[in-house]
């Protein structure tokens, strides 16, 4: 009987004579949002790990294979990388080696999670 009611605030207001409280509209919104997803055929149904799980596997669609420790990265993000690990170089020392400012080595650490093992230039 509800689902063939219209959930609006004007059909709300006309069937109270009153504006909807708070508590109202939010059960009003999730009623509604219900509804959609019975229409889209996307219900909750399962564990929710295993969703996450399913989804995170067609998501990636790597087919069984292992993913690549390996991440592309620019030539200069490449530089910075080989200067933190191998030579224990300080950003503010990078910087000054290769000429840039400070806040741009600072920039390519934060952007690709420098220092990284594993990086190809890509």
């Amino acid at each position: 009987m509800i689902e063939t009611v219209e959930l609006t605030v004007d059909s709300f207001v006309k069937a109270f004579g009153r504006a909807p409280s708070e508590k109202e509209i939010g059960m009003m919104m999730n009623i509604k949002a219900t509804k959609q997803e019975k229409q889209i055929n996307t219900g909750r149904d399962g564990n929710t790990m295993q969703r996450s799980k399913i989804s995170q596997m067609n998501t990636m669609g790597r087919g069984g294979r292992k993913r690549s420790k390996k991440v592309k990265v620019s030539a200069k993000a490449f530089t910075i990388n080989k200067m933190l690990t191998k030579y224990s170089l300080l950003p503010e020392d990078i910087a000054d080696i290769l000429g840039d400012d400070l806040t741009t080595v600072n920039n390519c650490i934060a952007r690709f999670r420098l220092p990284r093992e594993e990086c190809i230039v890509g």
